[in-house]
């Protein structure tokens, strides 16, 4: 990993949890931290930023089933890179936008 000099890997996936509309994820890892830094489900036509509870869900169920990823990213179709995508770098829409879930208080952040 520390070889190769790409520090981030980036990807989607389809989604993690069963939903109605249907969801993808996307994400940033950080090699070197083991820790994913950015994520964004894209819901309704648009992304919009992970709240930290799901970001840190996602980062468990990474490196709980798959944490060889951070070594070949490849193997699950991740692009490398040496810098955070822009993407994952944008200001957060403010007031912060709160799924009806979060708002009611069934999942905490």
């Amino acid at each position: 990993m520390e070889s190769d000099g790409y520090r981030y890997a980036v990807g989607n996936w389809e989604s993690l949890w069963p939903c109605e509309p249907y969801m993808k994820h996307r994400f940033v890892l950080d090699r070197a931290s083991r820790t994913v830094v950015a994520a964004e489900d894209r819901r309704l036509k648009r992304w919009t930023p992970m709240t930290k509870a799901d970001r840190k869900y996602v980062e468990q169920i990474i490196l709980e089933t798959c944490g060889w990823v951070l070594d070949d990213p490849s193997e699950l179709g991740l692009m490398l890179t040496t810098e955070v995508p822009a993407w994952a770098m944008a200001e957060w829409p403010w007031p912060r936008e709160q799924d009806r879930f979060t708002a009611q208080g069934f999942v905490g952040e």
